[in-house]
């Protein structure tokens, strides 16, 4: 199934909860950092369908019951690059990895220099 992507609902759970953690996702900064994570649940407020595929699919359930390409960048972008599942993650919302894909971001805003 494909839906569209969201964008604004996307930026706005990423202004919400970019500076505070969502109590219903567990914090990751201790493990390596949490940018894969706070990306996957801006995905998921956008409009993103959770793939419950234990090893090829996207989704969160606990700490300990969790996709790869919920929390790893690199599987982040394997899933995004390979599955047909979010249509338009484009302009405000769109993700980007940073680093040789060591680093996930989502953009919220455009400003004209």
């Amino acid at each position: 199934m494909i839906k569209e992507y969201d964008r604004q609902s996307a930026v706005a759970y990423a202004k919400k909860w970019a500076l505070d953690k969502n109590p219903s996702f567990y914090y990751f900064d201790d493990l390596g950092g949490d940018c894969t994570n706070f990306v996957s649940q801006c995905l998921l407020a956008g409009g993103g369908i959770m793939n419950f595929d234990k090893y090829y699919g996207w989704f969160y359930k606990n700490s300990f019951d969790r996709s790869p390409s919920w929390t790893g960048v690199e599987y982040l972008k394997q899933f995004l690059l390979s599955k047909k599942t979010i249509r338009g993650v484009c302009r405000n919302g769109k993700i980007r990895q940073v680093g040789y894909w060591r680093y996930n971001t989502i953009k919220t805003r455009t400003s004209k220099i």
